[in-house]
């Protein structure tokens, strides 16, 4: 077994590719195996919020969460209302002058 390693550490110290083969093949591995456990991670999620109607599931995931904030009475919000809003505020402003200070052109 010794003359094993002994070939091994021969033959790493000739060809540094060797070496850097299998570790990058191990970097590869990983990355397929997080990537992986990742997506279970992600699929359990969407599974505690998944009912058989999708729009159903998002209602009731952000009923939830207005709950949690305290917004169950709150007004929903519309944005094309809030751009009107800001719209209409735009236009009530006058262009005044500012007064130079001395020695200004």
């Amino acid at each position: 077994m010794s003359q094993f390693f002994k070939r091994v550490q021969r033959f790493a110290k000739k060809s540094p590719i060797a070496a850097g083969i299998p570790f990058m093949g191990m970097i590869v591995a990983a990355s397929y195996g997080f990537s992986y456990i990742t997506q279970v991670k992600y699929d359990y999620i969407d599974a505690k919020y998944t009912t058989s109607d999708p729009i159903v599931s998002i209602l009731v995931h952000q009923s939830e969460k207005r709950e949690k904030l305290g917004l169950k009475n709150a007004e929903p919000i519309d944005i094309r209302k809030i751009y009107f809003d800001l719209a209409k505020d735009d236009d009530d402003w006058d262009f005044v002058r500012v007064p130079r200070q001395p020695g200004e052109k």
